[in-house]
């Protein structure tokens, strides 16, 4: 049983009444994503940024090789754009 309900399962306070309540309390706070998140969706974006680029070359010399396969992979726009700077481009 919570607080707000009594024995016989009915509620002690209106749901409009607590939720006001709430809003008075709560409404007021901010809450910040602390610093740690922060933190490792930056390093996250900076490892990306840095990798993404060797991936895509490397998926465009293998996509070169095969034939273009699978489609879905070595038509990415990463992929072609990386593709476009391989030496002996056609």
């Amino acid at each position: 049983m919570s607080a707000a309900s009594t024995a016989e399962g009915h509620q002690l306070f209106r749901p409009e009444a607590l939720e006001a309540q709430r809003q008075a309390l709560l409404g007021r706070i901010l809450i910040n994503t602390p610093l740690a998140h922060w933190l490792v969706a930056a390093t996250a974006a900076a490892l990306f940024a840095q990798i993404m680029p060797q991936v895509n070359a490397f998926s465009a010399a293998i996509c070169r090789v095969d034939g273009n396969q699978p489609t879905r992979v070595c038509a990415a726009p990463g992929v072609m754009a990386a593709n476009a700077g391989l030496w002996g481009t056609k």
